[in-house]
């Protein structure tokens, strides 16, 4: 029953994921214009508002002019909602809420980060709360070092302010051993992208929530988050 609410929640969140970037790429309020065809400009009803259901209801065609509707929002979704209905299964219910917030922050900024590579600021900062204070804190002396080392990446332009503000956020929040898995895996995955499509300036934030993705053996030995 926890992990069908789990699942709702899901297609929630990736329904709000993919309407905040969007609001966000091109400065609309959260409360206002009213969601919209993007091809007849009408407002959307309730109904056509429903996660997955109202693409399915509509038969991926606007109900009012009738041109195809983009399914990417209902791939973004599924895949959120099957995300964490299928790791919630395997986690202790009281690391759920870390898990998730961290989640939604981290497929917000990789939405906004693929699109457009740049990175809102208060999606930033704001989102980060949520892991942060539900973590335990996790500071050593190899952080520090690191800090400085993606510093000096960010000023020789290397490395993007968000970038780096998601590396720190993760490893204190994770620890040296989780975030060194999650480093090594998002580099690797970013190699074989850039030896692949030759694109040489990436986003470098979907990478990383990839690792923190495959890393969650390692952040928990099974056992703890």
């Amino acid at each position: 029953m926890l992990i069908t609410l789990i699942i709702i929640l899901g297609l929630c969140l990736g329904s709000f994921a993919t309407c905040l970037t969007y609001r966000s790429k091109y400065h609309y309020s959260l409360l206002y214009p009213h969601s919209f065809c993007e091809t007849c400009q009408h407002n959307l009803t309730w109904w056509q508002l429903i996660p997955v259901l109202g693409y399915v209801l509509q038969k991926g065609h606007c109900h009012f002019c009738h041109q195809k509707i983009s399914p990417f929002s209902t791939y973004i979704e599924l895949g959120f909602a099957l995300l964490l209905g299928s790791v919630c299964y395997f986690l202790p219910w009281e690391i759920w809420p870390n898990f998730i917030l961290t989640s939604f922050w981290l497929l917000c900024l990789s939405l906004e980060d693929w699109q457009d590579t740049t990175i809102s600021l208060y999606l930033l900062v704001l989102g980060a709360i949520g892991p942060l204070t539900l973590a335990p804190l996790q500071l050593s002396f190899t952080q520090v070092v690191l800090l400085g080392v993606l510093l000096w990446a960010n000023w020789t332009k290397k490395l993007g302010y968000g970038d780096t503000f998601v590396i720190l956020v993760l490893g204190v929040t994770l620890g040296d051993q989780t975030l060194a898995s999650i480093l090594f895996i998002a580099s690797l995955a970013a190699l074989i992208y850039v030896k692949y499509t030759k694109q040489h300036a990436l986003p470098f934030v979907p990478f990383l929530s990839l690792g923190y993705l495959l890393s969650l053996p390692v952040a928990l030995n099974w056992a703890k988050f």
